[in-house]
């Protein structure tokens, strides 16, 4: 009994490497804020990035700890986490994007100018990102088309069997169509139609 509670309590190789991915995303997210608080009043041209960059990593942490957790939801309710996660990650992103972007290029010489912008934060800002969008759209292009794959091979035996159908519902139909043609001809014009049918 001890050794079977001890091989179920044992995590598999994709349970580890879950929590490995999770604890990186997280030392990654707690690095993001705290380089954000270090640098908070450095950018004065651009003093909304410290921000987004704040709330974007408390936001991706608490997503985080929801998935760490796996509450049992019902399938309607993960359906609109999911939904809900990715557009608010979607429009942080679009936000930070107009942010980092709208002060290029800032003053990193001038501390006193008001378009002074900390030289290695405003990089380390530029470069996360441009990362993060790019990673956002591609998951989302590939998200969309390998559902879009799949909805097409859900749908493609559906779509043949009721081809199927249509071409037996023809051919029963001309059948009928031809039976009672043969039926109302006369006797001769009947044999006649019967010839050209036995005909190759």
């Amino acid at each position: 009994m001890g050794r079977e509670e001890e091989e179920e309590e044992e995590w598999t190789e994709d349970e580890i490497m879950d929590i490995l991915f999770i604890v990186l995303f997280a030392m990654m997210d707690t690095s993001y804020i705290a380089i954000a608080v270090f640098y908070r009043g450095s950018c004065p041209k651009g003093h909304m990035i410290p921000v987004g960059n704040i709330c974007s990593g408390i936001f991706n942490i608490c997503r985080d700890v929801v998935v760490w957790y796996e509450p049992e939801w019902s399938e309607f309710c993960t359906n609109c986490w999911n939904v809900v996660t990715k557009m608010v990650e979607g429009m942080w992103l679009v936000a930070g994007v107009y942010w980092t972007y709208e002060i290029f290029p800032p003053d990193y010489d001038n501390e006193e100018s008001p378009e002074y912008c900390n030289r290695l934060f405003y990089i380390f800002s530029l470069v996360t990102i441009t990362f993060s969008s790019v990673t956002y759209v591609s998951i989302f292009v590939f998200s969309a088309c390998s559902w879009c794959w799949h909805r097409k091979r859900q749908d493609g035996p559906n779509v043949r069997a009721q081809e199927q159908k249509l071409n037996l519902g023809g051919q029963q139909s001309s059948t009928h169509l031809r039976a009672l043609i043969l039926d109302k001809a006369p006797a001769g014009k009947k044999g006649h139609a019967m010839g050209k049918e036995k005909q190759p």
